[in-house]
């Protein structure tokens, strides 16, 4: 038995002696915030890619009228082909949200990120996405065209239409 003591206080001791390596990421520096931005832009990819196999929009398949996002997958697919005018075609604001995107990572890398993540900004773009949905949504009622157009198929089109007129 006290053999088996002796042992266990050797090891002990041994471990003490040595120095501990501790991986510390901060948060704070450059190449963990670049290598959060690249994990955010993969599970970006792989979401449009699972979204253009299995999703349809809701909005679309139940009232026929296009949501005011209607169309953004497809453009950020016509984007990643750089196919500009497709991605203009089916949703022009998708420009505007790959700029804030970039004016966000930029501000995110050079620690800024604060400046420009506020609540007033999230309301100017929703304000311009509902002016953009309307002007859609016009622009088919009256001329009858677009990228994203009616479902004539989903089960309340004919009382959206009946309301359009």
């Amino acid at each position: 038995m006290p053999i088996l003591r002796r042992r266990a206080l050797r090891f002990n001791n041994m471990n003490m002696s040595r120095k501990k390596v501790v991986l510390n990421l901060n948060p704070d520096s450059f190449w963990a915030r670049l290598g959060i931005l690249a994990a955010g832009a993969a599970l970006f990819t792989a979401g449009l890619f699972l979204l253009s196999l299995f999703w349809r929009c809701p909005a679309r398949a139940l009232l026929g009228i296009p949501c005011p996002g209607c169309g953004m997958t497809t453009a950020f697919f016509c984007l990643w082909h750089l196919d500009l005018t497709g991605a203009w075609l089916y949703h022009p604001l998708v420009f505007l949200l790959l700029g804030c995107g970039a004016v966000w990572a930029v501000a995110y890398l050079r620690g800024q990120w604060r400046a420009v993540a506020r609540p007033m900004w999230g309301v100017v773009l929703l304000i311009i996405f509902m002016a953009f949905w309307g002007w859609r949504l016009y622009r088919l009622a009256v001329w009858g065209e677009g990228a994203v157009g009616f479902n004539a198929d989903a089960p309340f089109f004919p009382v959206i239409r009946g309301i359009i007129g």
